[in-house]
């Protein structure tokens, strides 16, 4: 049975398990993940918490990672989130204070904050436009 299981914005593809139940495959995420202190939710599903001893079976969507302790969301980042704007607003992910900026944390949906900020200069700049001559 194949599996995507999300650690942040990071995404860990399982492929071909001989695992029974999600105990066995904990274990061997336990090299891939950031603190060892984490327990599986089914995506889409906040705050279901799943059982170890619940078999691979019966699960039907992909899973995430949680921590007790609230980590940043980029790759292989152990710091912890900023709680006063580490949230992106253009790909909703938590970030600590050193990836919280679009372009530290290689955002998404850039594109779209470039565009924004490139709308919002145009505006100003037109908002101080001097309509006649003062010649």
């Amino acid at each position: 049975m194949d599996f995507v299981i999300f650690n942040g914005n990071e995404e860990i593809s399982i492929e071909n398990t001989n695992f029974k139940n999600i105990g066995e495959l904990k274990k061997n995420l336990n090299e891939k993940v950031k603190d060892e202190d984490f327990w599986l939710e089914q995506f889409g599903k906040n705050g279901e918490k799943i059982e170890d001893d619940q078999k691979l079976t019966e699960i039907k969507n992909n899973l995430k990672v949680c921590y007790k302790k609230k980590f940043c969301d980029f790759q292989k980042c152990k710091l912890k989130r900023c709680l006063i704007s580490g949230n992106c607003r253009f790909c909703l992910f938590h970030y600590c204070a050193k990836h919280k900026m679009p372009e530290e944390h290689t955002c998404s949906n850039f594109n779209l904050c470039k565009k924004e900020a490139n709308d919002k200069n145009a505006s100003l700049l037109e908002s101080g436009r001097v309509e006649q001559n003062k010649l």
